[in-house]
């Protein structure tokens, strides 16, 4: 039988999972109220086609830099989506 230890990080990444959501669910509302959407139309199916088209390419394009053996542009990447995410979030 494994030690209690081992399962601490599956229990931590599942509890911030969980946080995560809750929090999304908590600021839907008053986000809502106050006109932040995504999208102009939220009843679109093609939002939904939209994300998935995003998220294939861009694992697409992840793997392709893994593959080539080319991680400074990957590293490039991860650092340039900090950078938004911290401008967006703090200007």
């Amino acid at each position: 039988m494994k030690p209690v230890s081992e399962y601490l990080p599956l229990v931590g990444m599942a509890g911030f999972i969980i946080l995560v959501q809750v929090l999304a669910l908590a600021m839907a509302a008053p986000m809502a109220e106050s006109g932040m959407q995504a999208f102009e139309d939220t009843s679109s199916v093609w939002n939904v086609v939209w994300y998935i088209v995003v998220i294939l390419v861009f694992t697409a394009f992840i793997l392709f830099i893994i593959k080539t053996n080319k991680k400074y542009i990957l590293h490039a990447v991860i650092l340039f989506a900090v950078v938004a995410t911290m401008y967006y979030v703090l200007i």
